[in-house]
């Protein structure tokens, strides 16, 4: 539902409802936008959601309920409690600026409430004599915790024919019992990513993206460094690369060809700690658009 108290103050009101046979699942938004003028504009946006375990055919939820695939397979699961129904409260705000498509600014901080959460371990043991990895699974139930982040993202075109993306966002636990801090350290709290592309003419351009993302602790990995004697680690090193691209159109735009160059700085790249490790690479793609033949 919309409506405007004003003309320059616009709210939305949304109500999603969605039953099954034993489960109610709901989803409720109040969106508030200000404009102070015809370039910069306010958001600010509220949310609640309830999703029940029965509702989402989560393989935990059924293996709690009696359903022993798991077992059957050698697969030894624990789960301590009830899976219920996990709720959630969210909280944003967003300042916006556009300056006639050369100037856009957009800053953003939010705020995240988990609660009747659950969430899944394994604490990882390295067997040498194969170079295998054991471990239990783990669900503990009933957890809450708190996240806030931020996030800043600018993309300028004073230059003709030349435009420039930047971004960068924070978020960390504000509030969590260990469990819940050790899966959100999982996750990168910075991320930073810098694109510009440069198109001279209709049918050729330049693509260049700077990505970089800060290190990340993996709890279920935390013995695996000395029992592996420092071939694993449960931290994932901080990481920097620059993927460049170049594309051409030929044939009146029937045909577009693409090489692409990824981690042209030939780092070490992972994302987690028994991942791949990726170094340099290249694309070469050409591609036909027969719709246009």
């Amino acid at each position: 539902m919309f409506y405007s108290l004003k003309d320059d103050l616009h709210q939305r009101l949304g109500f999603n409802v969605i039953t099954a046979e034993n489960s109610l699942e709901y989803q409720a938004v109040l969106s508030n936008q200000w404009w102070a003028n015809s370039k910069q504009a306010i958001n600010v946006t509220f949310s609640y959601s309830s999703q029940p375990a029965e509702g989402t055919d989560d393989i935990w939820y059924w293996a709690e309920h009696g359903f022993n695939f798991l077992k059957d397979n050698g697969v030894d699961v624990n789960i301590d409690g009830e899976i219920g129904t996990m709720r959630r409260f969210t909280a944003d705000l967003t300042w916006m600026f556009n300056n006639n498509n050369n100037l856009s600014l957009q800053l953003v901080g939010y705020y995240r409430y988990l609660y009747d959460i659950y969430f899944e371990s394994q604490p990882f043991q390295y067997d040498s004599s194969d170079q295998s990895f054991l471990s239990t699974v783990d669900v503990t139930t009933n957890h809450s915790g708190q996240i806030g982040g931020c996030k800043i993202a600018v993309e300028l075109g004073f230059i003709p024919h030349l435009k420039c993306r930047f971004s960068y966002r924070f978020q960390d636990v504000i509030e969590g019992n260990t469990i819940f801090k050790n899966i959100w350290n999982s996750i990168p709290k910075h991320r930073i990513r810098n694109t510009i592309i440069y198109e001279p003419v209709n049918d050729f351009s330049l693509w260049a993206m700077l990505n970089y993302r800060s290190s990340t602790l993996w709890a279920d990995y935390h013995d695996v460094e000395s029992q592996s004697n420092g071939i694993y680690s449960a931290d994932v090193k901080s990481a920097i690369n620059l993927d460049v691209a170049i594309q051409k159109y030929l044939w009146q735009r029937r045909i577009r060809g693409n090489l692409v160059f990824r981690n042209l700085f030939n780092e070490k790249l992972r994302y987690h700690p028994l991942g791949a490790s990726f170094d340099l690479s290249y694309l070469l793609q050409v591609e036909i658009r027969f719709d246009s033949i």
